[in-house]
């Protein structure tokens, strides 16, 4: 038989062989995929290009070995899907005949070349089963899921299988907060490194440690910046539910020549014993008749300028003013809400009461 005759029905059906050998390669390579991803999350196994490797070489050999074994199309096969168009069998009895020179096989020959010519190619419909692309779909989708669980171990996300068998808990992300000088000063509860920053490491979503900006001599404290914006003006800080690296900067101003001059010998010298008969505010006359009264007051000591102006801790600010009298009110507030700060460690709550006792010395 000419097998140029049915040329057109061989192609057709060569489709739909390659196409179930591919199916049924695909099944093969996913399967490989499956358990070759499910052993690299269990052992912790860090190379991820292993799994897809082994998935493209496994199921390019396996639909090569599929299609010649299984569903290369023959005569035989072609014959039997042409006949089953309606052609009753003339296209096996054909080919079963070839070679056949005797009148009978001839006439058959021509009959079936005749019916055979009557059909289209199209007329084949491409035959594959639905439980071939069923399967092909689950083992696909388990193949991929595992992959998928793998390359998360694999970036640190998840823990591996042995980890969870072992009950060990991945360790959470670290974050680093660095705290920068910009003056005069030291940040205390925090080490600082060979570069002069102060840095502490946070794991994400926790409180960092609480840190005091403390200015040196003839500074005083400004504000702390994060990124050059303005974030606080209160000396403590304490960072809460870190997600990411920060840097932050505590700023510290030289106190000018004039105000220092003015309060260097309150703000840096050691107590003065203060004599109250020097002080022109509390200079006092006598009434008629020798009874010596208050300048300012009605003599009972409660006049503007009785009350121990010159405290130690009575610094001044702008020159002039003194807030000796607001430091305890100060304190006392800071210290209360301090306190009332979960977030703030016992040890942070004692920085901020140091600092407090320095700045009014």
């Amino acid at each position: 038989m000419d097998n140029s005759i049915m040329k057109k029905f061989y192609a057709r059906l060569r489709m739909e062989g390659l196409i179930k050998a591919l199916l049924c390669g695909l099944i093969i390579g996913f399967s490989v995929l499956a358990v070759c991803a499910t052993l690299c999350w269990f052992v912790g196994f860090k190379q991820v290009w292993l799994c897809p490797v082994l998935f493209v070489v496994t199921t390019m050999i396996a639909a090569a070995l599929f299609y010649r074994f299984a569903f290369s199309p023959t005569a035989k096969k072609v014959a039997k899907r042409i006949d089953a168009l309606g052609l009753e069998e003339r296209i096996l009895t054909m080919t079963e005949l070839e070679g056949d020179t005797s009148y009978i096989a001839v006439k058959q020959r021509e009959d079936a070349i005749a019916a055979l010519n009557s059909v289209s190619a199209q007329s084949l419909k491409l035959a594959v089963s639905i439980s071939i692309i069923i399967s092909c779909a689950a083992v696909g989708v388990l193949g991929l899921g595992m992959t998928t669980v793998h390359s998360l171990n694999v970036a640190d996300v998840i823990p591996s299988g042995m980890e969870l068998v072992a009950g060990e808990s991945p360790v959470a992300p670290q974050y680093v907060i660095t705290y920068q000088v910009d003056g005069d000063g030291t940040i205390q509860g925090v080490q600082a490194d060979d570069e002069g920053n102060y840095v502490l490491s946070v794991e994400e979503g926790q409180t960092a440690s609480a840190v005091v900006a403390v200015p040196s001599q003839n500074q005083v404290f400004v504000c702390w910046k994060i990124n050059g914006r303005t974030v606080s003006n209160q000396p403590f800080r304490c960072e809460q539910n870190v997600i990411r690296n920060l840097t932050v900067t505590a700023v510290f101003q030289s106190i000018d020549e004039e105000t220092l001059g003015d309060i260097e010998d309150i703000l840096l010298d050691p107590p003065i014993e203060f004599d109250p008969s020097d002080d022109p505010s509390n200079s006092t006359s006598e009434k008629p008749g020798g009874e010596p009264t208050d300048e300012k007051g009605d003599g009972d000591g409660q006049g503007d300028g009785a009350g121990g102006r010159y405290e130690q801790k009575n610094q001044v600010y702008d020159g002039n003013t003194f807030y000796g009298d607001d430091f305890d009110n100060a304190q006392k507030e800071a210290m209360n809400e301090a306190s009332s700060d979960d977030g703030i460690s016992d040890d942070g709550k004692g920085i901020i009461g140091d600092y407090f006792d320095t700045i009014a010395k």
